[in-house]
């Protein structure tokens, strides 16, 4: 996806990138990602720990940080202001405007974000066949 260079709201387009590479980079759901607090990024060790939400209780796993999710926020944490020991939450928006903004841009490139029926997300739930609910939380 590319992001025009907006000189009106630069700030904007920093943030949908930012979130769009932890997006692709982590695999994470839009939901956990908006869960995200600045702490739970180890730049000294180059790792992110990322909150599994669809689950009770507090489920916690640490990934390698790619190298390009790794520059991206460190951008994005330079360029707003954010203290990476924060425990404030990286994007300060709801759901709602995430879907509003990927919807605006989905239709100015003329490209499908998202599932076009159920039957595709259906292929991701059986895509194992092997109950995987215990294999984040260890």
């Amino acid at each position: 996806m590319q992001f025009k260079n907006n000189n009106k709201r630069p700030e904007i387009h920093r943030r949908y990138l930012a979130l769009t590479v932890i997006l692709l980079r982590t695999g994470k759901r839009i939901d956990d990602v908006l869960q995200l607090k600045a702490r739970d990024f180890f730049l000294e060790n180059n790792t992110v720990r990322l909150k599994t939400l669809k689950r009770r209780g507090e489920a916690f796993r640490v990934i390698p940080m790619h190298p390009e999710l790794r520059s991206t926020i460190l951008d994005y944490f330079l360029n707003s202001h954010i203290d990476p020991r924060a425990d404030e939450e990286v994007f300060k928006m709801k759901r709602q405007g995430v879907d509003k903004y990927f919807k605006k841009k989905q239709f100015s490139l003329n490209f499908r974000i998202g599932h076009a029926n159920v039957f595709t997300t259906s292929i991701y739930t059986e895509i194992t066949g092997i109950d995987t609910r215990g294999l984040w939380s260890r």
